[in-house]
């Protein structure tokens, strides 16, 4: 019987000295290698993570293929080429992020990865944007929706009121200092094979849509995506005057 993943049991292991040795050849079947990093990392599955999660239930109430007549009731897993991660309402700890794209890397069948409400850090978003500009990290189509970007003291649970948690707020710049580019600029900007990205509602503000338009541009002085197709930056706080 699989453990239980609990966000703060897994966000406290320490994982940046792990030996990496038990996955020098990796399958390439990416559920297989999870499970071994998971091992290696001596963390819980994510809910995300397990293969069942992405198996569809099949009911036939006449008979197998065998001839075998079934009950009405009776369920059969079949397995699928997974080709999209999900994340629904579901936190990723920094150990779940990392063994995710560790395993994308040699499964490149999965282009897609869903992020929905799943309460991001500045830090996880850190950490999100430097693994998509990794060269062999395979997301083509990338979804952040109701995602915005919270304090690092961010607090997920029934027990938590609602509107509690802080957003994100940069730092003040000094005078004659350059004001650092918005993360959703910085994500756009940096991530190596991104052909969709949606950011429906997830707190972009003016500043946010001025710098994405600035990285998109050849003379921005940052690395311009060229590969981006669709973009989405709908139910997001932008003034007429940004638009």
């Amino acid at each position: 019987m699989d453990k239980i993943w609990t966000f703060a049991e897994n966000e406290s292991v320490e994982n940046e000295k792990v030996d990496m040795k038990p996955f020098a050849k990796p399958t390439g079947r990416f559920f297989e290698d999870v499970a071994t990093l998971t091992r290696i990392f001596n963390v819980k599955a994510h809910p995300g993570l397990k293969e069942s999660a992405y198996n569809e239930p099949k009911e036939n109430a006449n008979g197998d293929t065998n001839g075998n007549l079934l009950t009405a009731d009776h369920h059969e897993e079949v397995p699928k080429d997974v080709t999209t991660l999900q994340f629904y309402k579901y936190r990723l700890d920094r150990s779940s992020i990392k063994i995710t794209f560790l395993a994308l890397q040699h499964s490149h069948q999965i282009q897609t990865l869903k992020l929905s409400n799943n309460g991001l850090t500045h830090s996880q978003f850190d950490t999100l944007i430097t693994h998509l500009a990794d060269d062999h990290c395979p997301i083509a189509n990338l979804f952040l929706d109701w995602n915005p970007i919270y304090t690092d003291d961010f607090k997920a649970g029934d027990s938590v009121p609602f509107g509690s948690n802080a957003f994100y707020q940069p730092p003040a710049v000094a005078e004659g200092e350059t004001e650092p580019l918005s993360q959703f600029a910085r994500l756009i900007s940096e991530s190596k094979k991104l052909q969709v990205l949606f950011l429906r509602a997830s707190g972009l503000k003016d500043k946010d849509l001025r710098d994405i338009c600035y990285v998109l541009k050849p003379d921005s002085g940052h690395a311009m995506n060229k590969s981006l197709k669709v973009l989405d930056l709908s139910y997001n706080d932008f003034s007429g005057e940004a638009v």
